[in-house]
């Protein structure tokens, strides 16, 4: 097995960015969800669920420095402001760092909404749903791994196929067996070891062509439920968490210990 995809998502449900490769810090993967777009009236986190519409604002990072873009607006870069709020992502209290007035005004203008921008902060202490490591703003868990044969088998049940970037992972493995990812309990890619949590349970935001940021029906939740239903939902993909830190890259094999 190898890693064929790695994928970032800077700004909690905004566009993902394809990598070559990737350093694991004490986070995750470097820069992955550390900013978050909040409503203006209690700070609680926004994502696709509410504005699919999120799905066609491209961050990008360079010399540590993000900047956006969407459709219609002008780029903005936003360099990184050290003014305290706290913020909301589930029942998680998180200390962030208020990006400024114009970054909202951007947003807000954009998504048609009062919002902000916050970036973690490096004094926070936000926890996996597991409570055994740290993480920024996922919603439970540092990372998610899902194999091409998984998508595959569940394309193969759907009247049109689907593209990865409707699941959101992190990691994408190829050769292996659908659903494999599910069965692992330790993996371990390039120096970094991964550890196996629960499965993912999915959401309205796998209904929102990525593309244009608009839902596009109740695929491939209805076909999900035909056949990967658990108490609380469907699941599709692996959350993991990573017992230390190192770099990986596309290509890298994927060895379980």
């Amino acid at each position: 097995m190898k890693i064929s995809g790695l994928y970032i998502y800077p700004v909690k449900s905004c566009k993902g960015i394809f990598l070559q490769q990737s350093n694991v810090d004490n986070l995750g993967l470097g820069n992955d969800r550390h900013w978050l777009v909040v409503d203006d009236k209690e700070n609680k986190f926004i994502t696709q669920r509410q504005m699919p519409k999120m799905a066609l604002i491209e961050p990008s990072i360079k010399n540590g420095i993000l900047t956006l873009n969407a459709p219609g607006m002008t780029e903005i870069e936003i360099p990184s402001y050290k003014k305290y709020t706290n913020v909301k992502v589930w029942s998680d209290e998180c200390l962030a760092y208020d990006q400024g007035i114009k970054v909202s005004q951007w947003l807000s203008t954009f998504l048609e909404q009062e919002c902000s921008l916050v970036e973690i902060s490096s004094c926070d202490k936000r926890l996996s749903s597991d409570k055994k490591s740290r993480i920024a703003f996922p919603d439970g868990y540092p990372l998610l791994i899902i194999s091409e044969a998984s998508l595959e088998d569940l394309n193969s049940r759907l009247k049109e196929p689907l593209p990865m970037d409707r699941f959101r992972p992190n990691i994408v493995i190829s050769d292996c067996k659908p659903y494999e990812e599910d069965t692992f309990g330790k993996i371990q890619i390039n120096n970094v070891i991964f550890e196996g949590q629960t499965q993912c349970e999915r959401c309205t935001v796998t209904t929102v062509d990525q593309s244009k940021g608009e839902r596009s029906g109740k695929e491939p939740l209805a076909t999900l439920n035909t056949y990967r239903k658990v108490a609380n939902g469907v699941v599709f993909g692996r959350n993991f968490s990573h017992l230390n830190q190192g770099e990986i890259h596309v290509g890298d094999e994927v060895k379980v210990l």
